[in-house]
């Protein structure tokens, strides 16, 4: 591989990685393009965001160690304000340096790397458009066969290692199961290395949203299985895409169908926990039950399709929230059926509390279910003492708790499907600060946040279409946050001894 890497005047020695020549034609197109913003930029985000953390004295730290290790003035011969970067070329193919264009281009092994028709004017390493701090561009479809062989061998050893260490107290199926998962990761993996095209990273501090972000964009070669693997997860349609909220403090949606192989390991480990179950109920009553329960759920857990949203809203009056839940389920109206001949089966004293078809919207039957009794202080704290309502649609069961969860469940019933990332998880620390927050102080400092109409979001989402799309995005509050949460607030930090 050769490495050129550019820098800011006058610096006269970098990073020096040995590289062969380029193929011809190709020394405008890089297989790997590596940008930062500026040095600038890294050591102003970095302050701004250790300073919010609390721990300001790590940047001071890594000051002094490049001080000791370039002499006193440590970066300071170098323009700390202009884009660094490095680009190379992957082919067949001492440190050589040349001065060129207002930076310096360093290369390992051959001359001609850094001759002066072989340099890549710096507009091309560093485009205009690019915004963010950090960029990386790797072209994985100019990576030579050979390389991706011995790196695609290098995986296959190290993931046969792990599926051959089998965990204390794992059943057979559950090892299995775990084995083929690894598999499957593995098989995922070596497609994104063989047909993968661009790999694009990106990373930022965005200021004036006062949010770091983050954000992995992988194509496919057309054609190929990885691209019709992308393709299908664009259009991934969740039943319950409409339940999720904006405003949630919190929201998380999966939807995902398990390849054949998972789902039959899946499907033995199912039937291996349902046996074990069944071993440790000598009552023949019960065993009955369990045995409704089990007969009612393999079938969605065989199926291996995954559906399911969760929506915790608020907080609201009182400080409470409501949650929402929905799964989708294969039979769902056997499962109804079953919940119904559980229920005469129940001591005497708990029967009354749970009352069936207090409602019915379209085709979905609610049930009431009074057991916030059962609740310890915080949760009842968090979502008061009204009843527990569920419902059982023919393809999904939902569950609402909290303030107002009938209405909930009712809207949540009438949520339409939707076409959406088939992972989405987002979270406001701000909204959460009564379940994260240890004291008053904490929940007051969320408060403020609140208040002033930063929530203190985090999100994550995984799409498809056309390119396979990771995004995350976390408000900087966040950071300050969790780091008041990490300890109970007053609590001083033991002292170090002098020495």
């Amino acid at each position: 591989m050769r490495t050129r890497l550019l820098a800011c005047l006058p610096l006269l020695a970098l990073f020096a990685l040995p590289a062969p020549a380029p193929a011809q034609g190709k020394a405008d197109k890089p297989t790997l393009v590596v940008r930062i913003r500026s040095l600038d930029t890294l050591f102003d985000d970095g302050k701004l965001l250790l300073g919010m953390a609390g721990q300001e004295k790590l940047l001071s730290q890594l000051e002094e160690l490049i001080k000791s290790k370039l002499g006193p003035k440590g970066l300071a011969p170098i323009d700390k304000a202009r884009p660094l970067g490095l680009y190379a070329h992957v082919g067949k193919d001492l440190i050589y340096l040349r001065f060129a264009n207002k930076y310096a281009y360093v290369t390992a092994l051959n001359s001609s790397a850094v001759a002066k028709d072989a340099l890549l004017d710096p507009a091309k390493v560093f485009p205009a458009s690019q915004k963010t701090a950090l960029s990386v561009s790797l072209r994985l479809d100019q990576v030579p066969d050979m390389a991706k062989q011995i790196l695609l061998q290098h995986l296959e050893d190290e993931l046969s290692k792990v599926i051959e260490t089998r965990d204390k107290g794992t059943s057979e199926a559950q090892h299995a199961f775990k084995g083929q998962l690894i598999r499957e990761i593995g098989r995922q993996l070596t497609a994104a290395v063989r047909d993968g095209t661009d790999l694009q990273i990106d990373v930022d501090l965005d200021r004036k949203a006062n949010a770091l972000t983050a954000e992995v964009t992988l194509g496919a070669k057309t054609g190929s299985p990885l691209a019709a693997t992308i393709e299908k997860l664009g259009q991934s349609k969740s039943s319950f895409g409409g339940l999720l909220r904006d405003d949630a403090a919190l929201n998380l949606l999966v939807h995902y169908a398990l390849p054949e192989k998972l789902r039959t390991a899946l499907g033995a480990v199912v039937d291996d926990a349902a046996k074990k179950a069944l071993g440790e109920i000598s009552d023949e009553t019960k065993r009955k039950q369990l045995v409704q329960l089990i007969e009612a759920l393999a079938p969605t857990f065989k199926e291996g399709e995954i559906d399911l949203a969760i929506s915790m809203r608020g907080p609201g009056v009182g400080g409470r929230y409501t949650l929402v839940a929905g799964l989708r389920l294969k039979d769902a109206e056997k499962i109804n059926q079953t919940f119904r001949d559980l229920i005469p089966t129940l001591p005497p004293t708990e029967r009354p509390n749970i009352k069936l078809d207090i409602e019915k919207v379209g085709n979905a039957t609610i049930h009431s279910l009074d057991i916030s009794k059962g609740f310890d202080a915080k949760t009842r704290a968090a979502f008061g003492d009204e009843p527990v309502h569920i419902a059982f649609r023919p393809d999904a069961v939902l569950l609402a708790v909290g303030t107002g969860s009938l209405k909930a469940i009712k809207e949540a019933i009438a949520a339409e499907a939707t076409t959406t990332a088939p992972l989405r998880f987002e979270m406001s620390v701000g909204r959460l600060a009564a379940v994260l927050a240890h004291t008053e102080e904490q929940k007051a400092a969320a408060a403020k946040l609140l208040a002033l109409g930063d929530e203190g979001r985090v999100r994550v989402a995984v799409e498809g279409g056309q390119q396979l799309r990771v995004r995350f995005h976390m408000g900087l509050s966040v950071v300050r946050l969790l780091g008041q949460f990490a300890e109970p607030a007053g609590k001083e930090a033991p002292k170090k001894e002098e020495k």
